[in-house]
């Protein structure tokens, strides 16, 4: 953990430092890193790349306009993005002519969906810094914004802890798909990242259901046997092995919950993914006749 904190750190400090001695400023301090991660030193090699991070470099600002919007398009835009992209689903269902409840639910799915293949497209021109940094990036940000926007239509007493589940589990998620990447196994990290968001979903809409519940008893129309199904059947609203009675209960307690979750995630999967470059070898890294550890 404190390597890659220190790794984290050393890219902030290359990035900050001017354009035209980022190369070398990165070749310098990968190899005075990796001597002292080599020589077993972890707090002077963090102190190291924190000094470099917060440095005010001479031929720059602490920090410059385009770090500013950087971290305010990940923070502010992108969130937002999310959920303008979500209102326009919602707008493009209540357009269409569906022939039931059911069928305008499964049309708002598709949009969603299409909405959050094109967030994960916009987070991959919109990645900017390390893998940790962008998880933060998003993962903070996102619960925040979702967690407003699902406490505004439900009770928060209800919602809050269902994002705070989805979002701590999906960062989990983001960081097992981000090490995939890095080792350059592209196909297995979007592959976890998609099944691990759904999961996630899946376990906070279980949490939903059960705090919405505190107190009452199931319907006769749903057991908890079928709790796996209720994610999928609330986001398409298709049965999907529920009953009619049960699939509309799920829905109706889940409102608006299951295309946050996908619209975020495609926007996480994005950005935490998209452009994430392989790692420096340790032995590139080092200038000739430089210290490659014991």
């Amino acid at each position: 953990m404190s390597d890659r904190l220190a790794r984290a750190l050393l890219d902030l400090a290359v990035r900050r430092s001017p354009a035209d001695v980022q190369d070398d400023n990165r070749r310098e301090w990968d190899a005075e890193l990796y001597a002292l991660s080599a020589e077993g030193r972890t707090t002077q090699a963090l102190r190291f790349a924190a000094s470099l991070a917060v440095a005010r470099h001479r031929n720059g600002p602490l920090l410059t306009g385009r770090g500013v919007w950087h971290a305010v398009r990940l923070i502010v835009v992108a969130p937002v993005t999310v959920i303008v992209l979500l209102a326009a689903s919602l707008v493009a269902m209540s357009l269409a002519p569906p022939t039931s409840t059911g069928s305008a639910t499964s049309l708002m799915a598709i949009f969603v969906a299409v909405a959050a293949v094109l967030l994960a497209a916009l987070g991959r021109v919109w990645a900017a810094g390390g893998p940790l940094l962008r998880i933060v990036a998003v993962v903070v940000p996102g619960f925040a914004v979702s967690a407003l926007i699902s406490s505004w239509v439900g009770p928060p007493a209800d919602h809050v802890p269902t994002h705070a589940m989805f979002f701590g589990l999906f960062a989990v998620v983001l960081v097992l798909a981000s090490r995939l990447a890095r080792a350059g196994r592209g196909v297995a990290a979007w592959t976890t990242g998609i099944l691990g968001a759904l999961l996630a979903a899946s376990v906070a809409t279980v949490l939903l259901l059960w705090l919405s519940l505190l107190g009452t008893p199931l319907p006769e129309t749903v057991v908890w046997s079928q709790a796996a199904l209720w994610f999928p059947s609330a986001y398409t609203g298709l049965p999907l092995g529920l009953s009619e009675d049960g699939a509309w209960w799920v829905a109706d307690l889940t409102e608006f919950d299951p295309y946050l979750f996908v619209g975020f995630a495609g926007l996480a999967l994005g950005v935490v993914l998209g452009r994430l470059a392989h790692p420096v070898a340790a032995t590139d890294a080092l200038p000739s006749g430089g210290p490659r550890g014991r």
